[in-house]
């Protein structure tokens, strides 16, 4: 699996052994970066790319972001967003 840190530095790193999910997700939150012989990311959440969007759109400024599916899945997901927003405002 491969993760953007906060400062969008691509990482290869692997779910802790300790983790409790049973299947490979799309996008986690975690709590704690492990430096051993492997990277590791511990105390890990799945959560679905809507609510990354949706909780915290401020937080990924995708003007700085490398080139990757991270960030084209973003994109998709922030334009969905705007979009639904828009149809929202035009309901009431």
């Amino acid at each position: 699996m491969t993760v953007l840190t906060p400062s969008h530095h691509a990482e290869v790193v692997h779910l802790h052994p300790s983790n409790c999910l049973d299947h490979k997700p799309e996008w986690v939150i975690y709590n704690k970066y492990v430096l051993t012989s492997r990277n590791f990311i511990r105390t890990v959440t799945d959560v679905r790319g809507e609510w990354i969007v949706g909780i915290a759109p401020h937080y990924y400024d995708l003007e700085n972001f490398p080139q990757c599916e991270a960030k084209r899945v973003l994109e998709k997901l922030y334009k969905k967003r705007v979009k639904d927003k828009d149809e929202s405002k035009n309901r009431r």
